[in-house]
């Protein structure tokens, strides 16, 4: 079989208060592969392979508004920071006292109080292209009379580029103080007035996963199937490029940027899966599944001894703030006469990956199958998707200024995100060879 993909998407973006629009339209290979039934004397043994994408990442945002919470300065100034240098060098960070052995946000620093902040409008846009797919293999056999054991291994492979340019500018200026030394001479002359922060990013990964699955059939109208995903080691090699440009009161500029690699490996929780059918009359299946996810269990290990502290914040992060039992569900219909047509229909709903979040996906699908003369067959699917997503707009750390002087302050690490209204219809056209 060889199947195709034609999707349409359609997302409202809701940053700090203000609302940007966005449509697309794209069209993939979205799945090929064959399953061979071997002859056996009693039972069965199945084998077969295939190619399946599993996500595209084609998708744009654009976003403005005033923070009053945060700036993206908090993230440059963290130890270990990918663009701490380039901050510093640009002065959007400065050194956060007289000992010089932590760094602070410009837009905080000049203060009476450590950590002030007046706020700063942000305006930006993201880019984001790639796609994810799984070549695999996978065999079934008939252990037992109506009971068939399955196992598949895949590996997954994929690519994702990342476009982004963000500018702050303190346009009600609010930071016009004599803070910075902008000509060398030791003497400060001016404040900061905006910079603008360029990141293109692009990531190659690959990883194995592998299922087992078993399916029951007790009844002749009952089936009965469970499987289990195992936790899914990812390696992640990441090529980036970042520059910003500062510009101050006095029209003062400063540049830097840096390039580089960045290898590290994420671990995916494993998934339980679950589902039975049900067939009645002559020609009606109802469907059910369920899986579940503990996504409490991902993990970044960023393979570096001097990023430990920053890894051990990301995952403490993710352990806090991610979901320990992400269910979803799955239910659908279908209605077979013979060898003439076949219509299904389904609705599912995927809880979100977040504790706190309100980014559930729901799915209805409706579908054909249409036989073709001989062997062939044409499957045609319509799918409509809508979720309200939270994203991450970027993470930045939270200081606890109460350990100064004595100690460095502490840095708990936070989440900007921005709000994205999201429907995805897609026409899905597979044909089928039957041999």
């Amino acid at each position: 079989q060889i199947g195709l993909r034609v999707t349409g998407a359609n997302e409202d973006a809701t940053y700090l208060g203000n609302s940007e629009k966005f449509e697309d339209q794209q069209s993939s290979l979205g799945n090929v592969g064959f399953i061979y039934k071997y002859p056996t004397r009693v039972g069965s043994f199945v084998i077969g392979a295939a190619y399946h994408q599993l996500a595209n990442y084609q998708r744009a945002v654009s976003y403005s508004g005033q923070n009053t919470e945060n700036t993206l300065t908090d993230q440059f100034k963290l130890p270990g920071s990918t663009y701490s240098d380039l901050a510093f060098n640009t002065y959007v960070t400065d050194v956060g006292d007289e000992f010089g052995d932590w760094d602070e946000s410009i837009f905080r620093s000049g203060f009476d109080t450590y950590g002030e902040f007046l706020g700063v409008f942000q305006q930006g846009e993201d880019l984001q292209s790639g796609h994810n797919g799984e070549y695999s293999i996978f065999v079934a056999t008939e252990f037992r009379k109506n009971l068939m054991i399955g196992a598949s291994l895949g590996v997954l492979s994929g690519s994702y580029s990342f476009d982004r340019i963000l500018q702050e500018l303190d346009d009600q200026n609010l930071y016009n103080g004599i803070y910075i030394d902008s000509d060398g001479d030791e003497l400060a002359d001016t404040d900061i007035d905006n910079f603008i922060f360029t990141e293109k990013t692009e990531s190659d990964f690959n990883g194995l996963r592998g299922r087992i699955g078993m399916l029951y059939q007790p009844l002749q109208q009952l089936r009965i199937g469970f499987s289990y995903t195992l936790p899914t080691r990812i390696e992640v090699e990441e090529r980036f490029d970042g520059r910003i440009f500062s510009t101050f009161d006095n029209g003062v500029n400063f540049d830097d940027s840096i390039r580089g690699q960045f290898q590290y490996a994420l671990t995916y929780p494993g998934r339980v899966s679950a589902g039975l059918s049900y067939s009645f009359g002559n020609n009606w299946t109802v469907a059910l599944s369920a899986d579940r996810v503990n996504y409490s269990e991902l993990e970044i290990d960023f393979q570096d001894e001097t990023l430990f502290d920053l890894q051990q914040s990301e995952n403490t992060f993710i352990t806090q703030n991610f979901a320990e039992g992400a269910m979803g569900y799955r239910v659908g219909v279908i209605y077979q006469k013979a060898d003439e047509i076949t219509i299904h229909a389904g609705y599912g709903m995927q809880q979100s990956a977040l504790q706190t979040g309100e980014d559930s996906k729901h799915l209805f699908s409706i579908g054909t199958s249409l036989p073709m003369g001989g062997p062939w067959q044409l499957d045609l699917g319509l799918q409509y998707s809508i979720f309200d997503q939270q994203s991450v707009l970027y993470t930045y750390g939270e200081f606890d200024y109460s350990t100064l002087p004595q100690f460095t302050p502490g840095a708990t690490i936070r989440a900007q995100e921005i709000e994205r209204s999201t429907s995805l219809v897609q026409l899905r056209t597979t044909i089928r060879f039957v041999l």
